[in-house]
């Protein structure tokens, strides 16, 4: 009899055990299967949203910095049909033929001789027309002659020196005596003639400066020709020149 009730108990607890295995796993993994499911979806959004973040790049990675002065070699072209007065045609391997417009401020040598390579300074303003034409040639030089052209807006005024900046935020200084006859003030636009010889402070000076000049500005109320009316000058110069 104690026999038999020992064994009655004994299977009565492994039934139990197995009926409460069989009760909570099914509830656990429906438990761990819905935290699952809840916890995928922000995982999949958190993902999303790190591969459609865009990558920040720095300013100086995509703008240009910009050139106030550019210096072309090209050969002299003296009998070129699209010379005329006030005009001059030059021609090198990249640009082909193309017209430098003189001004009041256009520095030129004593004389320009068929077939020579000359040091155009000029901005970097170019038409689209055929050839393109450079509105603005701050000097024309030989290839030996030491001295170069520096386009600057005056910052400040000494008593014995003027402080210039270029477009690309360096700057520099010349002395109060070579500014000549010019008369400068601050804001001036100006073209700046000199060697490469120049002091060791910051800014440096330059020592040797044949040139200061005020560029001429826009007048008041003016506005500036759009690209489109550029390009359709250009276009028209085009089509009167093809005739």
């Amino acid at each position: 009899m104690k026999k038999r009730f020992i064994t009655a108990a004994a299977m009565a607890a492994v039934t139990a055990t197995v009926l409460l295995n069989g009760c909570t796993s099914p509830q656990t993994s429906s438990l761990v299967s819905s935290q699952t499911e809840t916890e995928s979806p922000a995982t999949e959004q958190v993902q999303t949203e790190e591969s459609t973040k865009a990558p920040e790049t720095a300013a100086g990675e995509t703008e240009a910095e910009a050139e106030d002065v550019v210096r072309t070699e090209a050969v002299y072209v003296k009998d070129s049909e699209f010379a005329d007065e006030g005009k001059l045609v030059f021609h090198n391997d990249t640009l082909g033929d193309f017209i430098c417009i003189l001004s009041d401020f256009t520095v030129m040598p004593e004389e320009l001789k068929d077939g020579e390579t000359y040091v155009i300074s000029h901005s970097m303003v170019m038409t689209m027309s055929l050839p393109g034409q450079l509105p603005q040639v701050y000097s024309i030089r030989t290839m030996d002659d030491p001295y170069q052209d520096s386009i600057g807006t005056v910052k400040a005024i000494e008593e014995d020196s003027v402080l210039f900046e270029r477009a690309d935020g360096s700057q520099f200084m010349v002395n109060k005596d070579s500014l000549g006859n010019t008369t400068v003030q601050e804001g001036d636009l100006c073209v700046v003639s000199h060697t490469q010889n120049m002091t060791r402070s910051m800014p440096g000076t330059y020592m040797e400066v044949n040139r200061v000049a005020v560029l001429p500005q826009p007048e008041e109320g003016t506005e500036a020709a759009s690209p489109t009316e550029s390009l359709t000058e250009s276009t028209e110069m085009e089509t009167i020149t093809a005739e």
